[in-house]
Parts: structure tokens; sequence; C-alpha cells
């Protein structure tokens, strides 16, 4: 009891422990959105608010250093960073095949490109084995991965 008395009559938190405290209030906010299904944990959000919370506790362990703690918040700030940059380079990735599939006359000069087995950036792109050369220009609408009608 006479422990609980003592931490309430602790003095008043500094700028940069309530920085800290902030970080654990995502890291836990984090964590209970995804407990509940209200984030998803393989969005960008979940690593991004790990990054954020990681970065708010670092900053209160200029104060009180804990080496065990910074290791931890450096691994959260680089496993969050490259997750980050993962899911962006999908979401690029995705964005740029559907342009493709949507649009018909960058799908037909990407056709025309690939028959070929160049890139757009001249590197050599192997063809699939079963894909005859002309398979992507036999018909309008025409699948690189289909072979072409008969006739």
């Amino acid at each position: 009891m006479t422990e609980l008395l003592t931490l309430l009559e602790a003095p008043p938190l500094s700028p940069l422990q309530w920085i800290g405290v902030v970080g654990f209030a995502i890291y836990m906010l984090g964590f209970l959105l995804v407990q509940t299904g209200h984030m998803d944990g393989n969005g960008m959000l979940f690593p991004g608010s790990k990054v954020i919370a990681a970065l708010c506790v670092m900053c209160s362990l200029t104060e009180a250093f804990n080496l065990a703690t910074l290791l931890v918040q450096i691994s959260f700030v680089v496993i969050g960073t490259y997750g980050v940059a993962a899911r962006l380079l999908r979401l690029r990735s995705a964005r740029r095949q559907a342009a493709i599939r949507f649009h018909p006359e960058r799908r037909t000069a990407d056709r025309r490109t690939l028959s070929r087995g160049v890139g757009t950036d001249s590197t050599a792109i192997p063809l699939p084995l079963h894909t005859p050369p002309s398979a992507g220009m036999c018909t309008p609408g025409g699948d690189l991965h289909r072979h072409c009608p008969p006739g």
C-alpha cells in the first residue's frame, strides 16, 4: 500500500516522459485494434503505428536510459520501416498491373514489347515456354498466357 502512495506522490512527468507515454498508448491501441478486428495487422497502418510508437518511447529514453528497451525500440523501427516499404512496393506494383490490365492502349503496347522479349527498361524478359512468340498479338483481346485460336 505504501508503494502505491509513493507512486501517487511522484513528481509530474516531464515532456519527454509524456512522449513515451503517448508511444505506449499507440502500442496498446494498435494491439487492441488488431485483436478486435478494427485494424488489419497486414496493412500499412499497423507497422506504421509501431514505428511511431517506438520513436516516441525512444525519445523518453533520453531521460531514463535502458539498453534493453532501446534495442527493442530500434528493432521495431527497423522491422516496421521494412514492413511499410515492402507494402508500398507491393501497392505500387499492383497499381501498375491494374493500369496495364484496364487500359487497352497500354496493354497492347506492353504485349508487343513482351512478345519481343524486351522489357520497358530494355532488359530481356523470358517468355513462358508454353506460349508461342506471337501469342500476345494474335487477337485484339489475346492473352499472353493463352495460345492463339486456330484459324
